[in-house]
């Protein structure tokens, strides 16, 4: 289930020995997607030690998979089903039709081709 997670280079340390997060592969991502008070609190447990590179590496998975999870059912379902994608853009283009037009006409009007 997580073992996707796993594969993120971080060194050997240990738990308990402190790490520096500003070198670490995992934080570079999870700083992008965890809340500001989680990002230093994980940050201060880096520095003072007692933070496995597991746990973070878990704790990323979650926020991952929050992030990006509603988003890849509704890729999988636009993947699998282009008739829907095909009616999407023709409703899209028949909006842009709509509001393109009378300003075509009047450029066109201005600018003496009709």
């Amino acid at each position: 289930m997580y073992k996707h997670v796993m594969r993120i280079v971080t060194d050997s340390k240990r738990p308990e020995e402190p790490k520096d997060p500003e070198n670490c592969n995992v934080f570079a991502i999870y700083k992008n997607f965890a809340p500001a008070e989680s990002i230093e609190a994980r940050r201060k447990q880096y520095k003072n030690g007692g933070l496995a590179y597991r746990d973070i590496k878990l704790e990323l998975y979650e926020l991952l998979k929050d992030t990006f999870g509603g988003k890849s059912e509704i890729y999988r379902r636009y993947k699998n089903n282009h008739s829907e994608i095909d009616y999407i853009l023709q409703i899209g283009a028949e909006k842009a039709r709509a509001i393109a037009a009378p300003i075509l006409d009047s450029i066109k009007n201005k600018i003496g081709l009709r």
